[in-house]
């Protein structure tokens, strides 16, 4: 008999064949599941709070408690020491070796790394929960010294987002009455301050918790024992030119009581919130605008600290808000994301800005200037931003004759005194200055000149008294050695010859429109190595598109958030332009003087500076800076053919200009509001 058969158990599901997953689910790998516990408050929390896991997503609380469900003391991240420089013994040479010093944005990253999630409540509103993290995205770090200027250009972000009011400023109606009309001139005269008061009793009981800081400025004292006072506070934070831009120059507030001191600070409130809403609303565009035209509305451009500290603030701030599930719709988190392209681009971007400021105009470019001198010799224009108060009516600046005087009579001058006339030489005898000393005393040795070859000098023993001062001194040899040959001193000009050697551009071309304007850099074209490869019908033109980049400028319009005047803003032609100009509408070019030709058509060889395209070369110098997209502003002059009849010149004559100045730098991603 057989052996008998093990009886197969059945069971409700059986493996394989596997189900397939739902539609819309994805199923994570084994190797790819990351285990996530629950968050822990490392800086305390309330106990009826809703437990979540890593992922920000609700816990199912278990029916059962067991003493380990929750931990006996609070939970806290190991702090891991940072030291701003650190070193290395290599161990062959015994040599201490220093590496790179930490930048604060590096700890930044590695504190916010280690350290635990804290949950904001997704039931509250967006504005409340920003706020909120923002405070303990402020108090939670370390921040850098105050000469650094970091916490400064946070500040600035924080007022432009809505983040801490701004105080305003206010004078109290005593302070005028206090004073007699004998004590002052005028309200002009007398500089304004925060609390101008005598008795500062209102400014003191004030305290804004935004800001963290007292109103007053004054340092409360803590003791004989403990020194004259606590440690140095920050300032009031506020806009150097107000949010709007337009506020430079504004009076204070006259204010008569405390009661009108509340009132204007509820408003800064007020003010405040609704300044926070209004960026969550457009919470990409708002970034774009401050790391763009708010920066060069508050002048905060100008520093190279603040291009490279502004974007990398930001970046930590959205990394912070990010980490804590800040914000939890599709919609926030679709802006989070699109803000991280633009801060990326930023710190790419803002500090060549300033580069470019530095790099350009590029000896090409300035010896085309000294070539032709249009825009600094011939025509002296200005530029948008100088007062044209002192300009006459031709465009031209009004020169001051009071002290031209001929040059013959310069050197003998007669003035009329209360004492009598008074002759004023300017070549003085060196005979009769030797007849008398000096400090009037006619028996002093000062203005003697001793020629005795013995007479002790400057640094030599010897008795005598005689006068030496006009004796040869070997420390006058030992100067002028040092000081060297004078014309090194000396700044050569940049000039054509070393770069293009001797070249018919002079005789060939001759200058065009003159423009002011500000142009987008639409492409960057690589020198093409020879005169072959390229399609201009100049043999100069081909020699220049051979040996230099082409960069191509496409106008750019309202590029300014409406704080310059138009005349600073739009096109501008300048008054020794020779050519034909497009002005379709009136009032969208500022043209100086009549000597161009104005059409209200498109007519072969007139330049249309709306939406015609210019092109200029630069050296390796200048384009290592560019990026496509970048703005710039500056006065740029046309090159046209000279000596060439109408029906030989083609459609690309004119097409090529020279930077003469460079004013204004942008960046790509360039926003106003």
């Amino acid at each position: 008999m057989g052996k008998s058969q093990k009886a197969q158990k059945s069971h409700v599901y059986s493996f394989p064949p596997f189900p397939s997953p739902p539609p819309g689910t994805k199923i994570i790998p084994f190797k790819d599941f990351q285990e996530r516990g629950i968050q822990i408050h490392i800086f305390g929390g309330d106990d009826d709070e809703q437990e979540i896991d890593g992922l920000g997503i609700p816990t199912i609380e278990l029916p059962k408690k067991h003493e380990t469900d929750r931990p006996k003391s609070e939970g806290k991240v190991k702090s891991v020491p940072l030291p701003r420089v650190t070193a290395v013994r290599e161990k062959e040479k015994g040599v201490m070796i220093p590496l790179k010093r930490r930048e604060w944005w590096e700890e930044w990253e590695e504190q916010d790394r280690l350290r635990g999630r804290i949950a904001y409540d997704p039931k509250h509103t967006l504005p409340d929960r920003v706020h909120n993290a923002t405070k303990d995205f402020n108090s939670n770090r370390k921040w850098p010294p105050m000469m650094t200027g970091v916490r400064a250009l946070w500040d600035q972000f924080q007022i432009f987002a809505g983040l801490i009011t701004t105080i305003p400023i206010w004078k109290k109606v005593s302070d005028d009455d206090d004073l007699s009309d004998d004590d002052v001139g005028s309200d002009e005269d007398q500089p304004f301050s925060y609390d101008a008061a005598p008795k500062p009793t209102y400014v003191h009981q004030i305290h804004d918790p935004d800001t963290q800081i007292t109103h007053d400025g004054r340092g409360r004292g803590r003791g004989r024992g403990r020194g004259r006072g606590v440690a140095k506070r920050r300032g009031v934070p506020r806009a150097p030119y107000g949010r709007s831009g337009k506020e430079l120059g504004r009076k204070p507030t006259t204010v008569a009581n405390n009661d009108e001191i509340q009132d204007l600070l509820m408003d800064a409130r007020v003010e405040k919130d609704d300044a926070l809403i209004d960026f969550l609303n457009c919470f990409a565009k708002s970034i774009q605008v401050f790391l763009s035209s708010y920066l060069r509305r508050q002048g905060l451009h100008f520093s190279d600290a603040n291009l490279h500290n502004a974007p990398r603030l930001i970046s930590a701030w959205l990394g912070y808000l990010k980490k804590h599930h800040v914000f939890t719709e599709a919609e926030q988190l679709a802006a989070l994301e699109e803000v991280k392209t633009t801060v990326r681009k930023a710190q790419e971007e803002l500090p060549l800005t300033s580069k470019l400021a530095k790099a350009l105009p590029d000896d090409l470019n300035s010896g085309f200037s000294i070539c032709y001198g249009v825009g600094k010799q011939k025509g002296e224009h200005v530029w948008p931003d100088v007062e044209m108060k002192d300009m006459e009516a031709g465009g031209d600046r009004k020169r001051d004759h009071s002290l031209e005087t001929d040059v013959k009579e310069s050197k003998k001058i007669k003035l009329t005194t209360e004492n009598g006339e008074v002759e004023l030489v300017d070549d003085i005898i060196m005979s009769d200055a030797n007849d008398i000393g000096g400090w009037g005393n006619t028996d002093s040795g000062w203005g003697n000149v001793n020629v005795d070859p013995d007479a002790p000098r400057w640094g030599n023993d010897g008795g005598s008294t005689g006068g030496v001062w006009a004796v040869d001194d070997p420390w006058a040899d030992d100067l002028a050695a040092a000081a060297g040959n004078l014309d090194q001193w000396h700044i050569e000009q940049p000039s054509l010859w070393p770069l293009l050697g001797p070249t018919p551009l002079p005789l060939t071309h001759d200058t065009g429109i003159v423009e002011w304007s500000v142009r987008r850099v639409v492409s960057i074209t690589p020198p093409a190595g020879t005169t072959a490869k390229t399609k201009s019908h100049s043999p100069v033109e081909a020699e220049l598109a051979a040996k230099f980049y082409q960069v191509e400028l496409a106008p750019w319009l309202k590029w300014d958030d409406g704080v310059l005047e138009d005349e600073g803003v739009l096109p501008r032609i300048i008054s020794n332009s020779k050519g034909k100009i497009v002005v379709d509408k009136e009032g969208e070019v500022v043209i100086e003087g009549d000597a161009v030709s104005i059409v209200d058509k498109p007519q072969p060889g007139a330049h249309n500076p709306l939406t015609d395209n210019i092109t200029i070369f630069l050296q390796p110098s200048g384009v290592e800076h560019l990026r496509e997209g970048m703005g710039l502003g500056g006065t740029w002059v046309q090159l046209v053919r000279s000596g060439e009849t109408k029906k030989k010149k083609k459609n690309e004559d004119g097409k090529y200009w020279y930077m003469d100045t460079l004013t204004i730098t942008l960046t790509s991603y360039h926003t106003i509001y």
